[in-house]
């Protein structure tokens, strides 16, 4: 890779970058005009954190991890070891990914047999109990 082509990375890194900024400043914009300051919004900001968290902990594994196999193998290897890499990686991921979210709604306290909260069966009260709550 020459020098240009970095260069030319490293610059649409950084627009990217900047763009996800202003919209982040825009989101904080929106939720401060139309909620204010509230301990809805208070509790909204603390459990937003968590997700966070995590995904910057994937996000460092990958940087750190994923990407020098990757390119130590797409480098020293040939292109179809390369795709099998990346094939079983979105496996493994893809398994643990639903095997979490099987045990996080298996011990919900929330959670029972019934789809919604309001006792049916039925998919589509679920929205219309949520806006009913939020209504109150």
């Amino acid at each position: 890779m020459n020098k240009e082509n970095i260069a030319k990375s490293a610059i649409g890194v950084t627009i990217v970058m900047i763009i996800g900024y202003f919209l982040s400043f825009g989101k904080e914009a929106l939720v401060a005009y139309y909620f204010g300051v509230s301990p809805e919004v208070d509790a909204y900001t603390i459990a937003i954190q968590v997700p966070v968290v995590l995904f910057s902990f994937v996000a460092v594994a990958i940087q750190s991890v994923i990407v020098p196999l990757y390119s130590d193998i797409l480098y020293n290897q040939s292109r179809e070891k390369t795709n099998l890499f990346a094939s079983n990686l979105i496996i493994i991921v893809s398994l643990f990914v639903s095997y979490a979210l099987r045990l996080f709604r298996d011990h919900n306290p929330q959670h029972d047999n019934n789809c919604c909260p309001d006792g049916s069966d039925e998919p589509w009260s679920y929205p219309h109990v949520s806006l009913q709550y939020y209504r109150k």
